[in-house]
């Protein structure tokens, strides 16, 4: 009988196979770690601890627009980036000058901005916007003693309405 010729380790399959598994769960495991380290987790608060206690703080606010009967309606013009607000000042003595007009992104917290609006010669607010990412974007109109809040998905939103939360 002829003496059987030995196969060099390599040369099996099955410690390829033994090598291949543990080795790929490593190579995934350091791009996970690239993942985690090189990008931002826009969700996570570093502070949260001192937002949960300004809630209170933005509760007031809501209530105020609440008893003032306070609402509002944006308009949105994609094409030419132009964003008009009609207010109704309900009970307030005067319409403010200028409005703050807060967008966050839903999911991305770099995308976040603030707008001035000022007053037309028609009464309405107006603003030129910066381009929209596409999602969902809350929206906080504000002055110093109340606040209004809606949601929008971009680019499909174009009448927004915006309320005093109950």
């Amino acid at each position: 009988m002829p003496s059987e010729q030995r196969k060099k380790w390599y040369q099996y399959p099955l410690v390829w196979m033994l090598i291949g598994l543990p080795l790929s769960a490593v190579i995934g495991s350091m791009i996970t770690i690239y993942f985690a380290v090189t990008t931002e987790d826009g969700l996570v608060a570093d502070d949260y601890y001192q937002k949960g206690k300004e809630i209170n703080l933005d509760l007031a606010r809501d209530r105020a627009a609440t008893a003032y009967q306070l609402k509002a309606t944006i308009t949105i013009d994609y094409a030419s980036r132009q964003l008009t607000l009609q207010f109704d000042k309900g009970t307030l003595q005067l319409k403010p000058e200028t409005l703050q007009l807060a967008f966050f992104h839903a999911t991305r917290q770099g995308n976040d901005f603030e707008l001035s609006l000022n007053t037309s010669l028609q009464g309405d607010y107006y603003a030129l916007l910066p381009t929209l990412s596409q999602g969902k974007w809350h929206l906080q109109l504000s002055d110093a003693n109340w606040r209004l809040k809606g949601y929008f998905i971009a680019p499909d939103t174009k009448n927004i309405s915006l309320t005093a939360l109950q």
